[in-house]
């Protein structure tokens, strides 16, 4: 079963919270780094810093995972991502959604709808997106 974490107002992630800062430095350093370069980065920003032994095992866990790659440097391991931000958060949403569309499809569709229908924006952006998988639709058949 998928475990959602709450990370702030109205906001869910698979992630726990200082999962989600380490993954932050890792995608913002889209290169291989050091555990003492996640600790340098995570003490630059506004919370306080976790000790190197946290960063370092919770990397392990992401390894583990399967959302950190890991490689040897000389005595020391290096990190990085295995997929880019949006592939990830892409992926979060898609082990939400698909599942409630399979079996609470209308429920679903109403409660997107409800939450899109003050929002001009958003509801101009949903329906141009439809209109956009429509046509994609269409050149195919």
């Amino acid at each position: 079963m998928t475990r959602l974490f709450r990370i702030g107002p109205g906001e869910a992630s698979l992630l726990g919270p200082l999962e989600q800062r380490i993954m932050d430095v890792l995608w913002k350093a889209d290169q291989f780094v050091a555990v003492s370069e996640v600790v340098a980065a995570l003490d630059s920003g506004p919370t306080p810093s976790p000790s190197y032994s946290a960063v370092k095992a919770v990397l392990l866990n992401l390894v583990e995972k399967g959302l950190v790659r890991q490689r040897s440097a000389g005595r020391a391991k290096q990190y990085r991502p295995t997929a880019g931000r949006d592939e990830f958060e892409r992926g979060v949403v898609d082990a939400v959604v698909t599942p409630l569309l399979r079996s609470h499809r209308s429920p679903l569709l109403a409660h997107l709808a409800d939450e899109l229908v003050d929002d001009e924006e958003s509801m101009a952006q949903f329906e141009a997106l439809i209109a956009s998988r429509r046509a994609e639709r269409s050149k195919h058949e």
